[in-house]
């Protein structure tokens, strides 16, 4: 008896996650559109990185949006609160994030960039 419900509970545990992965699986790719698009517009990188992180890791979030938002002098520092960016700009802020020791020294060592 004692088996079998165990084996109902995995079982259902089981479709459960299985749910959740497709539902994941259904949003992951209508995000990553949705973040190309604001790239394009020229929304500030710092502003996309913040929101992909609350979303992701809510729990760490405001630990890590102070890496992400920069130190006081950093190219991002200077360009927070403007809704758009142009290409240099652009560009400016994430050289900023690719070589900020800050973001480089807490980022897991498994990172794998890619867009």
């Amino acid at each position: 008896m004692l088996r079998r419900k165990i084996a109902r509970e995995g079982v259902s545990e089981a479709k459960e996650q299985e749910e959740k992965g497709a539902a994941y699986m259904e949003w992951y790719p209508e995000a990553k559109i949705r973040v190309c698009e604001q790239k394009l517009r020229g929304l500030p990188s710092t502003s996309i990185m913040n929101q992909e992180l609350e979303f992701r890791s809510p729990s760490s979030f405001s630990v890590c949006a102070r890496y992400v938002s920069g130190e006081v002098g950093s190219f991002r520092k200077r360009y927070e609160g403007r809704e758009l960016l142009t290409v240099g700009d652009q560009v400016d802020c994430l050289l900023d994030h690719a070589t900020d020791w800050g973001i480089l020294g807490v980022t897991w060592a498994g990172w794998a960039p890619y867009v």
